[in-house]
């Protein structure tokens, strides 16, 4: 890779969310001139509240963190600002993203 003109990180689901959290990271990888962008399909979960009124998968997210270590892996952009937990959603990370990034969420995605 240390010869690359052109990259594209993607995934679908976690692997987009995954592209999301992981894409000023991945540019980072590469030379820099190489053309590097981001494609996340179906990645960008949202923190709302289940049907039951619950946070559940904030609360997830938050024991993701505590079991796996996973702090020290989401962007610093975020955790310098909130709880490692919040970073796992886009909606507290989008905004930092200095790499070039295409967001894909279809509005029949069960999840979503």
């Amino acid at each position: 890779m240390k010869n690359a003109k052109n990259a594209i990180l993607s995934g679908c689901s976690a692997g987009g969310l995954t592209s999301i959290l992981q894409c000023d990271r991945f540019k980072t990888l590469l030379p820099p001139a190489a053309k590097v962008k981001c494609v996340s399909d179906a990645g960008y979960f949202i923190n709302v509240k289940s049907v039951s009124g619950s946070q559940h998968i904030e609360q997830f997210y938050s024991q993701v963190v505590q079991t796996h270590g996973s702090a020290k892996n989401l962007p610093s952009s975020c955790t310098s600002r909130l709880p490692p937990g919040l970073c796992f959603f886009p909606e507290n990370v989008a905004a930092q993203i200095r790499t070039p990034i295409f967001f894909v969420n279809a509005a029949y995605d069960s999840w979503q």
